[in-house]
């Protein structure tokens, strides 16, 4: 590796790490729910100290600083988990402490790993050692290193579906405010669960995977703070009638898909060939992180997907009540009836995986129709 793309990778790390503490500083000022602020500030702080580790792991001379470092991060690690586990059940919610309380079970489960794995990582269990310095310096696995990279793709996949619940619990306009927030996260989620994943099936981090990584996660960061920036955690609530969180039969099928997937080749990749290994963890990339772009910026996509799943692995995916709630969520009064039928068009997309909506108000006078949305060309 030349000179330059060390000077890259620790321009990267330095750049995400600053940037993640500033948006955690930066949210502490911003006016919400203490709960939610404090949980908000705290998990972007730890980002930026696992960052900063990353950086002195790349910074180290010698295998024995490097491997303090690395076990400082996995210290780190545990706590974030546990951290953003905790936000994603509670950001843009009206009643917080509800939502925790309806959580507590698998909240308190993920805790008291999270404490045990903390304990752990400090012991050769978790890191036994780096290997190389520098650039090339290599993360290598204890006896429990594979047991606490499941854990943590685990809960980044819970991650990933409290968010998609929270945004799709959301009404129309409220959609749009979490919008780029939503798209932040789920880039840096997807960035470090693709290095954790890899990490669990080669049995080792390399430190140049964490410095590539600190380039969509300094994106996402830039994404978030100008979302932060426009307004204030408080006006991310979502008004729900009822703080109860429901699954899509995508999220759920998608997320079982992903973690068999993984347990499949973390058993199967040591007993391939070097050509047949690479191949096989480039298209694990590729669909993985390529897949959950797509299905996170392609509305057509997320609904091919959707009735693809419902079709083929649910005998029966309606509920009247999960729809009437969806129905009383989805129209938000307003003043304007153009802004109802904005709202009318993104339910019965949803509802009905339809492409297309067009909206017509009868004239009480005259009996004619007017269209109003979308507005004639």
């Amino acid at each position: 590796m030349t000179t330059f793309e060390l000077s890259l990778q620790i321009a990267a790390l330095t750049a995400s790490a600053m940037l993640l503490g500033a948006i955690g500083l930066f949210g502490a000022l911003r006016r919400g729910h203490w709960l939610v602020t404090l949980l908000f500030s705290s998990a972007f702080l730890s980002m930026a100290a696992f960052q900063a580790a990353a950086l002195a792991t790349l910074h180290a001379t010698t295998p024995q600083s490097a491997a303090e470092w690395a076990a400082y991060m996995a210290w780190v690690s545990a706590l974030t988990s546990w951290l953003w586990l905790a936000l994603s059940l509670v950001l843009a919610r009206s009643h917080p402490f509800q939502n925790l309380r309806d959580a507590t079970t698998y909240l308190t489960l993920a805790l008291g790993i999270c404490i045990t794995l903390s304990v752990v990582a400090r012991t050769p269990y978790v890191v036994r050692g780096v290997q190389g310095s520098g650039e090339n310096a290599v993360i290598v696995l204890g006896a429990m290193g594979k047991i606490y990279l499941m854990y943590l793709v685990v809960v980044m996949v819970a991650v990933l579906m409290n968010l998609e619940s929270m945004v799709r619990s959301a009404g129309a306009s409220a959609q749009r405010r979490l919008r780029p927030m939503f798209i932040a996260f789920v880039v840096a989620i997807l960035t470090d669960l693709l290095i954790v994943s890899g990490g669990l099936l080669f049995s080792g981090l390399r430190v140049a995977w964490l410095a590539a990584g600190a380039v969509p996660l300094f994106g996402a960061g830039v994404v978030a703070s100008l979302a932060l920036a426009r307004q204030r955690l408080s006006d991310m609530n979502v008004p729900v009638a009822r703080p109860v969180v429901y699954y899509s039969s995508v999220s759920l099928t998608l997320a079982g898909l992903f973690l068999l997937t993984m347990a499949v080749l973390s058993k199967l990749l040591p007993v391939l060939t070097p050509e047949w290994k690479r191949l096989a963890s480039v298209g694990f990339y590729i669909i993985a992180g390529g897949g959950g772009l797509v299905l996170t910026m392609s509305p057509r996509a997320n609904r091919a997907v959707k009735r693809f799943v419902d079709r083929n692995f649910y005998a029966n995916s309606y509920d009247y009540r999960r729809e009437w709630e969806r129905v009383s969520r989805g129209i938000i009064p307003t003043a304007r009836p153009e802004d109802i039928c904005r709202q009318i068009d993104t339910l019965l997309r949803a509802v009905f995986d339809a492409e297309r909506v067009v909206v017509h108000l009868r004239d009480e006078r005259s009996g004619a129709y007017r269209r109003v949305h979308p507005p004639a060309a």
